[in-house]
C-alpha cells in the first residue's frame, strides 16, 4: 500500500471508511475491473496493454487504484509526459474509471500522492463518462481547473457508437440514405474487403494520407507496438482492380471494437471504397460477438467553451462517420491537477507571450 486513509465512501448499500491507494501490478486484476465496468468505449487507453505500449515508447506508466478492503472502486493509468525545460505532467487518458463517488474520492488524494516525489507540473484527467453539473463542481472544489496549457484534448470529446445487437437491416435502415447509395455504389465497383496482418501495406497508405492531408502521424513504431501489444488488432483493406485504396486498423477491448486509424488513396475516390469498407468492418464485429462498434472521434453537435472540442478540420471525417446513423457519445474533456502551480503558470504566460510576438 502506499498511502491510507480514512473516508466516507458510500457505494449502493456499500459504506467504506478505510480506504487505500495502491499500484496495481497484476494484468489480470487491472484488466479485469476494467472489463467489469459498464461500458468499454475508449477503455482500451486504459487498458494494461495501452500502458506497455507507452512503456515500450519509453514513458512511466503507473497504475493507481483506490481500495475499499479487497475490492479496487477506481483506478487510473497514468503515464508521465514530458513538457519543455525538463518538466513532466502525469496524463490519466479516458480516466480514471470506476464509481463516480470512489473516482472523486481518488481525485481529491492524487496529490498525496507524489509528496516527497518527483513532482509533475500538473496531473490530467479525461473522465470516461458524462458528469452532472453538481459532480463537476465537485471536481473543481478538489482543485482541479479546465486546462489552460496544452489546449486541444488528446482523445476525442466526442465519439459515434453503432449499436450491434441490431441486426444488419436494422443497421442499415439508420444510415442516411447516401451512405447505403455509397456502400451499394463500392458493390457495383467491385471493391473487395480483405483482413490481412499486411502491416507494411497499412503504413504506405497511412504515410501518403498524413503528407496528403497535412497531419502529424506517431512514429511507425507506434502502430507496430499496438499490433504487437494488443490481442486480435485487425487490419482492414478495401481495394478495386487490383489497387489498394484504403486500410483501417480495428482495436478490440471489451464489448467494444474500436475504428481507431486509417488511411486512403487519392485516386478512385468515385468507387467509393471507405464506405464498404466500414460496413464490412461493422458486418465482422458483430459476427464476432462485439456489442459496440466505436467510430474513435467526431466533432461534438455543437460548439462548447472550455476546451478546443470542436476542430473545423474533422467536419469532413463527422459528415461521412454520421452518415452511419448510431449515437453520439461525449466526454467531459480534460481537466488538471495542479501541483507546481506556479511553474504552470509561467509556460501558459510564455507561450502566450510566444503567440503575441
Amino acid at each position: 500500500m502506499i498511502l491510507t486513509f480514512e473516508i466516507l465512501l458510500d457505494i449502493g448499500n456499500w459504506k467504506f471508511y478505510i480506504v487505500s491507494l495502491t499500484e496495481i501490478t497484476d494484468k489480470s486484476v487491472w484488466n479485469n475491473f476494467l472489463l467489469n465496468q459498464p461500458s468499454h468505449d475508449g477503455l482500451f487507453l486504459q487498458s494494461w496493454e495501452w500502458g506497455e505500449i507507452q512503456r515500450a515508447e519509453g514513458k512511466t506508466v503507473r497504475r493507481l487504484a483506490l481500495l475499499a478492503g479487497a475490492d479496487i472502486v477506481a483506478a487510473g493509468s497514468f503515464v508521465n509526459v514530458s513538457l519543455a525545460m525538463g518538466f513532466s505532467y502525469w496524463y490519466c487518458p479516458r480516466g480514471p474509471v470506476g464509481d463516480l463517488v470512489a473516482v472523486l474520492a481518488l481525485l481529491r488524494d492524487l496529490k498525496k500522492y507524489w509528496q516527497g516525489k518527483e513532482q509533475p507540473v500538473l496531473l490530467r484527467i479525461e473522465l470516461p463518462q458524462a458528469i452532472s453539473s453538481e459532480l463537476e463542481r465537485e471536481i473543481m472544489a478538489a482543485a482541479f481547473v479546465w486546462p489552460e496549457l496544452l489546449v486541444r484534448s488528446q482523445s476525442p470529446n466526442s465519439t459515434l457508437l453503432l449499436d450491434l445487437s441490431q441486426s444488419e437491416s436494422e443497421l442499415l435502415a439508420q444510415m442516411k440514405p447516401k451512405t447505403r447509395y455509397n456502400i451499394k455504389l463500392a458493390e457495383r465497383h467491385d471493391v473487395t474487403i480483405t483482413e490481412q496482418p499486411d502491416f507494411e501495406a497499412f503504413w504506405r497508405l497511412l504515410e501518403e494520407t498524413g503528407q496528403r492531408n497535412h497531419f502529424r502521424l506517431h512514429s511507425k513504431r507506434h502502430y507496430e507496438l499496438i499490433m504487437e501489444t494488443i490481442a486480435g488488432v485487425k487490419l482492414f483493406f478495401a481495394a478495386c482492380r487490383g489497387v489498394t485504396l484504403a486500410a483501417h486498423m480495428i482495436v478490440p477491448f471489451g464489448n467494444t471494437t474500436s475504428y481507431l486509424h486509417g488511411g486512403t488513396r487519392e485516386e478512385m475516390r468515385d468507387v467509393m471504397a471507405p464506405y464498404l469498407l466500414h460496413w464490412r468492418e461493422i458486418q465482422s464485429a458483430k459476427q464476432a460477438g462485439f456489442s459496440w462498434y466505436d467510430f474513435w472521434g467526431i466533432n461534438a453537435p455543437e460548439r462548447r467553451g472550455r476546451l478546443t472540442l470542436y476542430q473545423p478540420d474533422w467536419e469532413g471525417y463527422t459528415r461521412f462517420k454520421r452518415g452511419f446513423g448510431g449515437v453520439i457519445r461525449e466526454y467531459p474533456g480534460a481537466c488538471d491537477r495542479l501541483v507546481r502551480s506556479v511553474v504552470y503558470k509561467t509556460i501558459v504566460l510564455a507561450r502566450k507571450l510566444k503567440s503575441i510576438y
